[in-house]
Protein backbone atom coordinates (compact mmCIF):
# COMPACT_ATOMS: atom_id res chain seq x y z
CA UNK A 1 0.00 0.00 0.00
CA UNK A 2 1.43 3.27 -0.94
CA UNK A 3 1.07 6.01 1.68
CA UNK A 4 0.52 9.68 0.62
CA UNK A 5 2.08 12.16 3.42
CA UNK A 6 0.07 15.70 3.21
CA UNK A 7 1.90 19.01 3.03
CA UNK A 8 2.07 19.81 6.75
CA UNK A 9 2.76 16.51 7.71
CA UNK A 10 5.94 16.20 5.37
CA UNK A 11 6.87 19.57 6.85
CA UNK A 12 6.57 18.30 10.55
CA UNK A 13 8.31 15.34 9.48
CA UNK A 14 11.41 17.60 8.21
CA UNK A 15 11.13 19.64 11.07
CA UNK A 16 11.77 16.45 13.42
CA UNK A 17 14.38 15.46 10.89
CA UNK A 18 16.41 18.46 11.24
CA UNK A 19 16.13 18.25 14.77
CA UNK A 20 17.28 14.77 14.46
CA UNK A 21 20.46 16.00 12.93
CA UNK A 22 21.23 18.62 14.72
CA UNK A 23 20.97 16.73 17.88
CA UNK A 24 23.65 14.05 16.32
CA UNK A 25 25.79 16.76 15.02
CA UNK A 26 26.31 18.30 18.68
CA UNK A 27 26.53 14.73 20.02
CA UNK A 28 29.44 14.20 17.40
CA UNK A 29 30.93 17.32 18.23
CA UNK A 30 30.87 16.86 22.22
CA UNK A 31 32.16 13.25 21.84
CA UNK A 32 35.05 14.85 19.62
CA UNK A 33 35.48 17.68 22.49
CA UNK A 34 35.85 15.09 25.40
CA UNK A 35 38.51 12.84 22.87
CA UNK A 36 40.51 16.04 22.04
CA UNK A 37 40.24 16.73 26.23
CA UNK A 38 40.93 13.46 26.86
CA UNK A 39 44.44 13.62 24.55
CA UNK A 40 45.11 16.60 26.44
CA UNK A 41 45.30 14.92 29.67
CA UNK A 42 46.83 12.10 28.68
CA UNK A 43 49.90 14.06 27.19
CA UNK A 44 50.07 15.98 30.16
CA UNK A 45 50.57 12.74 31.68
CA UNK A 46 52.76 11.15 29.93
CA UNK A 47 54.88 13.62 29.42
CA UNK A 48 55.38 14.17 33.20
CA UNK A 49 54.65 10.16 33.33
CA UNK A 50 52.71 7.71 34.18
CA UNK A 51 51.10 9.09 38.16
CA UNK A 52 53.14 6.62 40.03
CA UNK A 53 52.75 3.75 37.67
CA UNK A 54 55.59 4.11 35.51
CA UNK A 55 58.18 2.22 37.47
CA UNK A 56 59.69 -1.31 37.18
CA UNK A 57 57.05 -2.97 39.97
CA UNK A 58 55.66 -6.43 38.23
CA UNK A 59 53.89 -7.71 41.21
CA UNK A 60 54.69 -11.12 41.86
CA UNK A 61 56.68 -11.63 38.91
CA UNK A 62 59.83 -13.68 39.81
CA UNK A 63 61.78 -13.04 36.14
CA UNK A 64 61.68 -9.52 34.14
CA UNK A 65 59.01 -9.21 31.60
CA UNK A 66 59.44 -9.62 27.99
CA UNK A 67 59.22 -6.28 26.62
CA UNK A 68 57.44 -5.48 23.76
CA UNK A 69 57.89 -2.97 21.16
CA UNK A 70 55.25 -0.68 20.32
CA UNK A 71 55.28 1.05 17.05
CA UNK A 72 53.78 3.72 14.92
CA UNK A 73 54.78 5.32 11.86
CA UNK A 74 54.71 8.96 10.88
CA UNK A 75 54.80 10.07 7.38
CA UNK A 76 53.89 13.57 7.32
CA UNK A 77 52.84 16.49 9.45
CA UNK A 78 49.80 17.31 7.41
CA UNK A 79 47.85 20.20 9.36
CA UNK A 80 50.13 22.15 11.48
CA UNK A 81 46.64 22.73 13.55
CA UNK A 82 45.70 18.86 13.81
CA UNK A 83 45.56 18.00 17.08
CA UNK A 84 45.47 14.51 16.24
CA UNK A 85 48.85 13.50 16.42
CA UNK A 86 49.04 14.07 19.66
CA UNK A 87 45.74 13.02 21.11
CA UNK A 88 46.13 9.78 19.18
CA UNK A 89 49.77 9.16 20.76
CA UNK A 90 48.64 10.20 23.82
CA UNK A 91 45.73 7.78 23.81
CA UNK A 92 47.46 5.28 22.23
CA UNK A 93 50.25 5.65 24.73
CA UNK A 94 48.06 5.23 27.74
CA UNK A 95 45.70 2.49 26.51
CA UNK A 96 49.03 0.27 25.95
CA UNK A 97 49.96 1.77 29.24
CA UNK A 98 46.43 -0.17 31.13
CA UNK A 99 47.03 -3.17 29.22
CA UNK A 100 50.38 -4.22 30.14
CA UNK A 101 52.46 -5.34 33.24
CA UNK A 102 53.03 -2.08 34.69
CA UNK A 103 49.19 -1.86 35.40
CA UNK A 104 48.62 -5.14 37.72
CA UNK A 105 45.09 -5.00 37.30
CA UNK A 106 45.70 -5.94 34.14
CA UNK A 107 46.84 -9.24 34.44
CA UNK A 108 49.29 -9.06 31.64
CA UNK A 109 52.96 -10.50 32.02
CA UNK A 110 54.38 -7.91 29.10
CA UNK A 111 56.30 -4.96 29.39
CA UNK A 112 56.28 -2.24 26.42
CA UNK A 113 58.71 0.49 24.42
CA UNK A 114 56.91 2.50 22.42
CA UNK A 115 58.64 4.30 19.31
CA UNK A 116 58.03 6.39 16.21
CA UNK A 117 58.72 5.36 12.66
CA UNK A 118 59.40 8.99 11.29
CA UNK A 119 59.72 9.81 7.85
CA UNK A 120 62.22 12.29 6.93
CA UNK A 121 59.33 14.69 5.56
CA UNK A 122 57.77 14.61 9.36
CA UNK A 123 60.27 15.69 11.88
CA UNK A 124 59.09 18.87 12.10
CA UNK A 125 56.37 17.50 14.33
CA UNK A 126 57.57 14.22 15.21
CA UNK A 127 59.16 15.82 18.89
CA UNK A 128 55.26 15.85 20.37
CA UNK A 129 55.57 12.23 20.24
CA UNK A 130 59.19 12.24 21.95
CA UNK A 131 57.48 14.27 24.67
CA UNK A 132 55.44 11.59 25.66
CA UNK A 133 57.72 8.86 25.72
CA UNK A 134 58.46 7.63 21.95
CA UNK A 135 61.86 6.64 20.70
CA UNK A 136 62.12 9.02 17.43
CA UNK A 137 63.69 6.71 14.55
CA UNK A 138 64.37 8.43 11.36
CA UNK A 139 63.87 6.51 8.81
CA UNK A 140 63.36 6.77 4.47
CA UNK A 141 61.79 4.26 2.13
CA UNK A 142 63.13 0.95 2.65
CA UNK A 143 63.47 1.08 -1.56
CA UNK A 144 63.31 4.42 -3.38
CA UNK A 145 60.68 4.89 -5.59
CA UNK A 146 63.20 5.43 -8.70
CA UNK A 147 64.49 2.09 -7.67
CA UNK A 148 61.14 -0.12 -8.45
CA UNK A 149 61.98 -1.48 -11.80
CA UNK A 150 58.50 -2.58 -12.26
CA UNK A 151 57.20 0.42 -14.47
CA UNK A 152 53.09 -0.57 -13.78
CA UNK A 153 54.14 -0.47 -9.88
CA UNK A 154 56.15 2.45 -9.65
CA UNK A 155 53.83 4.81 -11.10
CA UNK A 156 50.95 3.71 -9.45
CA UNK A 157 52.55 3.24 -5.75
CA UNK A 158 53.08 6.63 -5.28
CA UNK A 159 49.37 7.42 -5.31
CA UNK A 160 48.26 4.24 -3.53
CA UNK A 161 46.22 4.56 -0.30
CA UNK A 162 46.47 7.32 1.96
CA UNK A 163 50.26 7.85 2.27
CA UNK A 164 51.26 6.38 -1.30
CA UNK A 165 55.27 4.81 -1.36
CA UNK A 166 55.44 6.36 2.65
CA UNK A 167 53.32 3.06 3.54
CA UNK A 168 56.73 0.94 3.76
CA UNK A 169 58.29 3.06 6.11
CA UNK A 170 56.02 0.67 8.54
CA UNK A 171 58.13 -2.10 7.43
CA UNK A 172 61.15 -1.03 9.13
CA UNK A 173 59.45 -2.44 12.23
CA UNK A 174 61.03 -5.37 11.50
CA UNK A 175 64.53 -4.18 12.02
CA UNK A 176 63.75 -3.84 15.82
CA UNK A 177 65.55 -6.93 16.29
CA UNK A 178 66.43 -6.09 19.91
CA UNK A 179 62.83 -7.35 20.25
CA UNK A 180 61.00 -10.35 20.48
CA UNK A 181 57.79 -9.14 18.92
CA UNK A 182 56.94 -5.81 17.52
CA UNK A 183 53.28 -4.39 17.05
CA UNK A 184 52.31 -1.58 14.88
CA UNK A 185 49.77 0.21 15.27
CA UNK A 186 48.31 3.29 13.92
CA UNK A 187 48.12 6.39 15.94
CA UNK A 188 44.20 6.32 15.38
CA UNK A 189 43.99 2.70 17.18
CA UNK A 190 43.60 1.80 20.85
CA UNK A 191 45.12 -1.14 22.76
CA UNK A 192 41.37 -2.82 24.65
CA UNK A 193 42.52 -6.02 26.43
CA UNK A 194 46.22 -7.43 26.56
CA UNK A 195 47.56 -9.02 23.60
CA UNK A 196 49.13 -12.28 25.81
CA UNK A 197 47.89 -14.69 24.00
CA UNK A 198 49.23 -13.51 20.56
CA UNK A 199 52.82 -13.10 22.17
CA UNK A 200 52.48 -16.70 23.95
CA UNK A 201 51.55 -18.17 20.95
CA UNK A 202 54.23 -16.62 19.32
CA UNK A 203 57.12 -16.98 21.95
CA UNK A 204 55.83 -20.17 23.39
CA UNK A 205 53.80 -21.80 20.48
CA UNK A 206 50.70 -21.93 22.66
CA UNK A 207 49.41 -19.59 25.53
CA UNK A 208 50.78 -20.61 28.77
CA UNK A 209 49.06 -22.97 30.97
CA UNK A 210 48.19 -19.78 33.57
CA UNK A 211 46.39 -18.04 30.98
CA UNK A 212 42.26 -18.03 30.69
CA UNK A 213 42.48 -17.51 27.02
CA UNK A 214 40.32 -18.19 24.23
CA UNK A 215 43.64 -18.89 22.08
CA UNK A 216 43.94 -22.76 22.56
CA UNK A 217 47.09 -24.93 21.22
CA UNK A 218 44.81 -25.97 18.39
CA UNK A 219 44.50 -22.37 17.43
CA UNK A 220 48.12 -21.60 17.68
CA UNK A 221 49.37 -24.71 15.78
CA UNK A 222 46.43 -25.35 13.50
CA UNK A 223 44.67 -22.34 13.05
CA UNK A 224 44.03 -21.25 8.88
CA UNK A 225 45.65 -18.19 9.05
CA UNK A 226 47.38 -17.89 5.66
CA UNK A 227 45.51 -17.55 2.69
CA UNK A 228 43.65 -21.13 2.48
CA UNK A 229 46.98 -22.89 3.53
CA UNK A 230 47.07 -24.59 6.91
CA UNK A 231 50.05 -24.04 8.98
CA UNK A 232 51.79 -27.45 9.58
CA UNK A 233 51.53 -28.97 13.17
CA UNK A 234 55.48 -27.91 14.39
CA UNK A 235 54.82 -23.93 12.61
CA UNK A 236 55.93 -21.42 14.85
CA UNK A 237 53.94 -17.79 14.62
CA UNK A 238 55.98 -15.31 13.22
CA UNK A 239 52.99 -12.77 12.51
CA UNK A 240 49.47 -11.67 13.31
CA UNK A 241 47.44 -9.89 11.14
CA UNK A 242 44.41 -8.63 9.58
CA UNK A 243 42.75 -8.16 6.45
CA UNK A 244 41.70 -4.72 5.10
CA UNK A 245 37.96 -5.39 4.23
CA UNK A 246 37.48 -1.64 3.58
CA UNK A 247 39.75 -1.11 0.72
CA UNK A 248 38.49 -4.72 -0.61
CA UNK A 249 36.36 -5.12 -4.41
CA UNK A 250 34.84 -8.13 -5.82
CA UNK A 251 37.42 -8.48 -8.18
CA UNK A 252 40.39 -9.14 -5.35
CA UNK A 253 41.08 -12.77 -4.93
CA UNK A 254 42.59 -11.99 -1.75
CA UNK A 255 41.92 -8.83 0.68
CA UNK A 256 44.98 -7.36 1.50
CA UNK A 257 46.53 -6.70 5.04
CA UNK A 258 45.39 -4.00 7.19
CA UNK A 259 48.85 -2.04 7.85
CA UNK A 260 47.04 -0.40 11.12
CA UNK A 261 47.12 -3.83 13.22
CA UNK A 262 50.71 -5.77 13.24
CA UNK A 263 52.27 -8.35 15.14
CA UNK A 264 55.58 -9.61 14.14
CA UNK A 265 59.25 -11.55 15.00
CA UNK A 266 61.40 -8.78 14.23
CA UNK A 267 63.74 -10.33 11.51
CA UNK A 268 66.33 -8.68 8.95
CA UNK A 269 66.55 -11.45 6.81
CA UNK A 270 62.61 -10.53 6.51
CA UNK A 271 62.64 -7.08 6.17
CA UNK A 272 65.32 -7.54 3.21
CA UNK A 273 62.97 -10.08 1.51
CA UNK A 274 60.46 -6.98 1.84
CA UNK A 275 62.72 -5.02 0.15
CA UNK A 276 63.35 -7.39 -2.84
CA UNK A 277 59.56 -7.91 -2.95
CA UNK A 278 59.29 -4.06 -3.68
CA UNK A 279 62.38 -3.19 -6.16
CA UNK A 280 61.35 -6.36 -8.28
CA UNK A 281 57.61 -4.85 -8.02
CA UNK A 282 56.74 -8.55 -6.84
CA UNK A 283 52.90 -7.51 -5.53
CA UNK A 284 51.11 -10.80 -6.72
CA UNK A 285 51.03 -13.60 -4.34
CA UNK A 286 52.34 -16.18 -6.19
CA UNK A 287 53.35 -18.62 -3.44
Amino acid sequence: MVRIVRRDEGKRHRRVAVAKVVVVSVLVLLAGVHVSLLGRMLYATHVHGEAGTDTNHYGTLEIDPVVVGYAVTLTSCGNAKDASLTDGGAVLKHSIHLNSVRTPSSGSRYDYRMYALVHPDAMACAPKLQEMGYELLVRDLPVPVADIQNAEYREKVVTNGCCGASEFVKLHAYTLVQHDIVVHLDLDTLVLKPLDDLFDAMLHHSPSSSSSSSLTTEFAVTKDIEFGKPLPANHRIDAFFTRDYNMASKRMKHVGVQGGFLVLRPSLSVYEEFQTIIREGRYHIDK
